[in-house]
């Protein structure tokens, strides 16, 4: 059994997931979204509701999509969430690892796509921040 400290930070880390896909989504979320990606069984509709509305509280500038439409769709303008997507070392180092799994598999085109990943990965990080990964990297 779960202790009930684990149970509160799964709730925060879906809290958050729900916020990074309502940022990475062009569309939005619906609430039968929420229902059906957050959970391992389907969440009830409000659920789904206090965790949109948990999602607001977090992230004020969520943006109603499709105003007098339905399904209602929700999304977190660009950048909002970004400071929670920062890259790690270990990532990238993982990345690297995968193209190099790609190429002894002699899958060279899926390679160069996580190469090209990784250097928009690069480019979008703050030169203070990949200033920092640099020694990580070399380590692994």
């Amino acid at each position: 059994m779960k202790g009930s400290g684990q149970m509160r930070y799964e709730k925060a880390e879906t809290v958050l997931r729900v916020a990074l896909d309502m940022q990475g989504s062009a569309y939005g979320l619906t609430l039968q979204d929420l229902r059906n990606n957050y959970s391992d069984k389907p969440l009830s509709r409000r659920t789904a509701e206090r965790l949109r509305d948990a999602v607001e509280r977090l992230f004020p500038q969520i943006e109603l999509v499709n105003p007098g439409e339905l399904p209602k769709r929700w999304r977190i303008p660009a950048s909002t969430a970004n400071g929670l997507t920062d890259v790690t070392a270990e990532e990238v180092a993982d990345l690297t690892t995968a193209v190099s799994l790609l190429r002894r598999e002699n899958m060279h085109a899926k390679a160069k796509s996580v190469e090209r990943v990784l250097a928009k990965l690069r480019a979008l990080m703050k030169r203070q921040v990949a200033a920092k990964l640099e020694p990580d990297l070399e380590a692994h």
